[in-house]
């Protein structure tokens, strides 16, 4: 059964696929517009695009996975490791819509512009990545601080109960000893 962070998932990544073929159409239509379809702007558009959407994508995951207290949260350990992959995928797939758009173009391109392996993707990943992987320790961090910080106080009020139940029991023992 897909958990929440499965079904934001899914939505969130849904969204930005359609922004990301939007974004694909005004570069098009702008660029077609002013006469510069078959420059080298329109691939750098197409680059910038790409980067813009898989880091807006990551952010917007770790939005999602930070939305609650950690102590009371729906995200689970697991939730993190999953975004880490999410992201990978989207970059891999802006990548594959990247070469598609321009493959439109490409007999008007010079040889080898579509092919060439840009980079601005790839760090966006990396960036949300490593921001994710941030908040998963920050995440386990609270958690443990409040297992620790509750498991002291139940140590200490056991503790407490026990030498207050023994002075009790010594001062019962000591006014009846009194008492005979």
């Amino acid at each position: 059964m897909p958990g929440y962070f499965e079904d934001q998932l899914a939505h969130c990544r849904a969204m930005h696929e359609r922004e990301l073929a939007s974004r694909f159409h005004k570069i098009f239509a702008e660029n077609a517009a002013a006469g510069n379809l078959l420059s080298g702007y329109t691939v750098l558009c197409h680059r910038r695009a790409v980067a813009d959407q898989v880091h807006a994508f990551g952010e917007d995951l770790v939005k999602k996975l930070t939305a609650f207290d950690p102590e009371h949260s729906p995200i689970r350990k697991s939730d993190f490791a999953l975004a880490k992959v999410a992201v990978s995928d989207f970059q891999i797939f802006a990548g594959e819509q990247y070469a598609r758009s321009l493959a439109k173009i490409g007999r008007g391109l010079p040889a080898g512009v579509i092919d060439e392996v840009f980079v601005d993707g790839a760090n966006a990943r990396v960036e949300a990545e490593l921001e994710i992987e941030g908040h998963r320790l920050e995440h386990r961090s609270r958690l443990s601080f409040w297992k620790w910080a509750f498991g002291n106080l139940k140590r200490q009020v056991w503790t407490a109960g026990v030498a207050l139940l023994s002075g009790a029991i010594g001062a019962v023992l000591k006014a009846g000893w009194d008492y005979l």
